[in-house]
């Protein structure tokens, strides 16, 4: 088996005026999000796997200071398109973000991408990751909220849909799976799914 933590990386701007930043946005991470950083207690791991975007640099090298890091591209967010930098509350009266919203945030967004597609690069990038793991390897992915439910929406062993996995900043779950074969992710430690549809940029992804 190989133990994998998933982890979403600290708060930044966007979570606190719940904006959508996804995978073209790239902030700094607050200083509550520093703190979080800093207050992260995690199992012991062997290698780190990030996203390329600052915030997730940054929790990386506070949670993980004597580690390298590798970063995988296709870990960023979501591409949010027309979405991007606007919060909610900037959206209500959007015909394309109520259409998004109505289709479950299923379709793809003007600009940017479905969910569909960015669930495929991101499983994509995740099982080349586990590929080049060996039984017993204990990994951390440093990523965003998104990124944590395509991955445990595709592989989870508990009948749940990805956004049942959406993460507060700095939550974690930890996860074993199989070294070979198709991923089936087993949750072992952190916190409990919370088990709703997400209500804003702030419950989901970012």
């Amino acid at each position: 088996m190989v133990t994998v933590t998933l982890i979403r990386h600290g708060q930044i701007e966007g979570n606190i005026h719940k904006a959508y930043a996804g995978g073209r946005t790239d902030q700094l991470l607050t200083e509550e999000g520093r703190r979080q950083s800093a207050a992260l207690r995690l199992p012991d791991v062997d290698r780190v796997f990030i996203s390329p975007m600052t915030r997730c640099r940054q929790t990386a090298e506070i949670v993980f200071p004597d580690m390298e890091y590798e970063v995988i591209e296709d870990f960023r967010e979501m591409d949010f398109g027309i979405f991007e930098g606007k919060a909610v509350a900037e959206l209500e009266d959007c015909r394309e973000y109520r259409a998004w919203v109505d289709s479950m945030c299923e379709d793809k967004i003007p600009g940017g991408e479905s969910n569909g597609e960015f669930t495929e690069r991101v499983t994509r990038a995740f099982e080349e990751v586990l590929a080049r793991c060996s039984d017993g390897d204990r990994i951390a992915l440093v990523v965003h909220g998104g990124t944590v439910m395509a991955i445990m929406g595709a592989y989870n062993d508990e009948g749940l849909h990805g956004f049942d996995y959406n993460l507060g900043n700095c939550a974690y779950y930890v996860c074993e799976c199989p070294a070979e074969g198709k991923p089936v992710m087993h949750r072992v430690g952190g916190i409990e799914p919370r088990g709703h549809f997400p209500s804003g940029p702030d419950d989901d992804m970012e």
